[in-house]
């Protein structure tokens, strides 16, 4: 998978500038712009195989002929929807950065003037539009998974459960778009392009509003990044099985399985802020986004509740040591 992502990003890579060079997303024969992808997989494909081989001819084919058409429909969904929106890509594999501001001040204790946290990224793709102006910035993604799941449909709420924190932080990036002359325009949202040949939909997007950042959500997503990062000041990682653990690097040295080291992780009140983080809900309704989430716990309330198993709604038995 980590493989078929690097090709399909070098692919787009390589095309989308010369499409847009070409004056795509306007309505060019469907021909030319065939051409300029099997183009850009021949090239990617010759470059790998020049490096690190093809390894099965059949596999190889299958992966070439799998992206040429993921790009090949990619194309026709994002010109419809470039032409729709107004939006054109203007640059891509840009640098950038900005600026987090309103942590609480614990996490920035020490340093020299506590208030803001830079944040660096490398965008895929950045689109404009002129009027109203607004970037938009791009983020491509392979799956080979068999089908989406709700972090990559709902990212506001993943964000807020610190699944995806890719999408709010690009949204504070500051973004010339190689147009130095005229002032910085502000990023309006994030998308994420799914690439996925084995879903139902092989295309799909998923967005994310930088006006989120000023509405109820945005409170929620500081709170989320402050515990992470004053975690990692503090050099607390902790035990917290899930998913991610059949790719982990360190798999084979992780402790989930002694009973023991568990049990302390699963009792340490900073390892259940976490688990809290993961249970947050972001809601719609007629007044925008509204945030429902978890209560922070004391540690003597994180205590108890780490204790407590519920058997129905009226019968609660408290856990002692050892059960």
């Amino acid at each position: 998978a980590q493989t078929m992502g690097e090709l399909c990003h070098a692919v787009l890579r390589t095309c989308y500038p010369r499409l847009v060079e070409a004056g795509w997303p306007g309505r060019e024969p469907a021909p030319s712009v065939q051409g300029h992808v099997k183009r850009a997989v021949e090239e990617v494909f010759a470059a790998h195989a020049a490096e690190q081989g093809t390894g099965y001819a059949l596999i190889w084919d299958l992966a070439r002929e799998t992206i040429e058409r993921l790009v090949l429909d990619l194309l026709e969904i994002d010109g419809e929807d470039c032409r729709a929106s107004g939006f054109r890509p203007v640059a891509f594999e840009v640098e950038a950065q900005g600026l987090l501001e309103g942590l609480r001040e614990s996490l920035l204790e020490g340093l020299p003037e506590p208030r803001a946290v830079t944040v660096k990224g490398r965008l895929d793709r950045v689109d404009r539009r002129e009027e109203p102006p607004a970037l938009r910035i791009v983020d491509y993604k392979y799956k080979e998974s068999r089908q989406s799941k709700s972090e990559d449909r709902d990212l506001p709420t993943a964000a807020v459960r610190a699944f995806r924190l890719q999408p709010p932080l690009y949204a504070l990036m500051k973004v010339q778009a190689r147009v130095p002359e005229r002032q910085p325009v502000p990023v309006e949202r994030v998308e994420f392009l799914f690439l996925a040949p084995h879903w139902d939909t092989r295309i799909e997007r998923a967005s994310f509003d930088a006006a989120m950042w000023q509405g109820p959500v945005g409170p929620q997503i500081r709170q989320t990044l402050a515990t992470l990062l004053d975690g990692i000041k503090e050099g607390r990682f902790h035990i917290l099985p899930d998913g991610y653990c059949t790719y982990c690097e360190f798999s084979t040295a992780c402790r989930r399985f002694h009973g023991p080291t568990w049990w302390r992780a699963y009792r340490s009140p900073s390892a259940q802020r976490l688990r809290q983080l993961r249970k947050q809900k972001v809601d719609k309704n007629s007044n925008g986004l509204r945030v429902k989430s978890n209560e922070m716990l004391i540690p003597e309330q994180q205590e108890r509740r780490l204790a407590e198993t519920t058997f129905d709604r009226n019968v609660v038995v408290v856990a002692g040591a050892g059960t």
